[in-house]
């Protein structure tokens, strides 16, 4: 029997993508790094950029912003 594996990590970006555009509305994601460049190995992480207009900080302490 095989065992099932997982989705990669390279399968899984587009989905992330979504949940991102979904988390903060007008946002664009961008991916950079070895995976960009399609040099990536089996520890390499993901290098995303994301942008964004006006976020909304709902609930931050205005005390806890760095000086």
């Amino acid at each position: 029997m095989t065992a099932l594996s997982a989705p990669s990590i390279d399968q899984r970006l587009p989905a992330m993508a979504d949940l991102i555009h979904q988390a903060i509305p007008g946002s664009e994601v961008r991916l950079f790094g070895s995976r960009a460049r399609g040099q990536a190995g089996p520890d390499s992480d993901i290098d995303l950029l994301i942008t964004a207009g006006r976020v909304p900080f709902r609930g931050v302490n205005p005390e806890a912003r760095l000086p």
